[in-house]
């Protein structure tokens, strides 16, 4: 697989005559639900996120709003951040689009070159839907904050000498990049031709194959939300799916929790999508429930509120229209026990914006909405730590 180009200089974490390079190598009921409510800023929180570091990507072309980074500038900003932290991050492709580029997925922990087997991992995806761009600006900004934190802030250097989080940034880049050139603001689907069809496209978030066909044919190919022939029939789902099997097992840097991250919003989801059943024999118990929502409150609970608005908490199925067959924390805790969450990111869906503008909210929103939401990631890891554990301290 195509890895990143020069590797010269050691990084800030490197150990010392360690010279390698990056290798990147090809409670059931109601009450479960929190509606976003009112409540002042959370001073306390912003205080404590960590700082955006400067953005590395050159400028993009006018009507692409300034601090979004377009494909080339993802993989320059993701190589920097790795070039500077050669001792926490490596990167590599997890495989490559339907056009041809490649899926970076940054693999963070201390001691980055070394196996870890008795590690829990955390997995954060982003941009599944291609106009959703803050969600991968989002992954950036977590790949940027671990690392530059790391021997700063005490509760990020104990987490990722007990776990490992895996970064996949962009899921969809060839719907990002024709979002970038045809919307902004207005493309959802991957760029796969239908064969027979002149719509183009599947939703890659109602591609999993978990109950996949629980509304089959429900959309029409030409739908913002089609989700394909057959579970899996996208190769970007293909792929992502692929890796997560991969890190499921034990002794494999065990994926225990992920975040999948979209817009817009500003709520916290849990599976299932595809019914609204509280429980579902075999596959959902009372208990199950209750870890989810519990954690779906933490992580909500970790992202300070702001503009008069904290996010909300709901099972997948009953946010939005309803019902959604395929999507990826169905199948991470239906097929390997993944406690997989959705977080809707800003804005707020009450928010006095366009359609367009709440998918690519104005750059000068970037930093804030990033720091803030990382509120989530910092709650993840705790529980994770304090569920699973992740060893003796390096």
């Amino acid at each position: 697989m195509m890895p990143f180009q020069d590797d010269k200089g050691q990084g800030e974490d490197q150990p010392p005559g360690d010279n390698r390079k990056i290798t990147p190598k090809d409670a059931l009921g109601n009450e479960d639900e929190i509606t976003p409510q009112e409540g002042p800023l959370g001073e306390d929180a912003v205080r404590n996120a960590p700082k955006a570091l400067a953005q590395v990507s050159p400028a993009v072309p006018a009507r692409v709003e300034p601090g979004y980074h377009r494909f080339a500038d993802l993989e320059r900003a993701i190589k920097a951040v790795a070039l500077r932290y050669q001792g926490l991050i490596q990167v590599e492709s997890i495989g490559d689009s339907y056009e041809g580029r490649s899926l970076w997925m940054a693999r963070v922990t201390h001691n980055v070159h070394d196996a870890h087997p008795d590690r829990p991992a955390v997995l954060m995806t982003g941009g599944q839907h291609a106009r959703e761009h803050l969600s991968v600006e989002m992954c950036l900004f977590i790949l940027q904050a671990l690392a530059g934190n790391f021997g700063r802030d005490p509760d990020i250097t104990t987490w990722l000498q007990r776990e490992v989080v895996f970064i996949v940034f962009n899921v969809n880049p060839d719907g990002s990049e024709y979002d970038f050139d045809n919307g902004p603001g207005t493309w959802r689907k991957n760029r796969q031709p239908n064969p027979g069809s002149p719509h183009v496209g599947t939703d890659l978030n109602r591609n999993w194959g978990w109950h996949w066909d629980k509304y089959k044919d429900r959309q029409p190919q030409s739908a913002d939300d089609y989700e394909g022939p057959s579970a899996f029939s996208a190769p970007e789902t293909r792929a992502l799916a692929g890796f997560i099997t991969e890190h499921a097992q034990e002794g494999s840097e065990r994926i225990r929790a992920a975040i999948d991250w979209h817009t817009q919003g500003e709520y916290v989801l849990y599976p299932f999508g595809y019914t609204e059943d509280l429980t579902v024999p075999g596959e959902l118990t009372a208990d199950d429930r209750r870890i989810f929502t519990r954690l779906a409150r933490a992580l909500s609970d970790g992202i300070p509120s702001a503009n008069g608005q904290s996010y909300g908490v709901k099972q997948s199925s009953k946010y939005g229209i309803g019902g959604k067959s395929g999507v990826i924390i169905d199948w991470e805790w239906g097929t390997h026990h993944i406690l997989g969450f959705t977080i809707e990111m800003y804005p707020n869906s009450s928010a006095n914006m366009s359609n367009e503008e709440k998918f690519l909210p104005p750059a000068r929103d970037i930093s804030r909405e990033t720091m803030r939401a990382f509120g989530a990631v910092r709650a993840l890891l705790r529980e994770v730590d304090a569920m699973f554990g992740g060893g003796p301290r390096a």
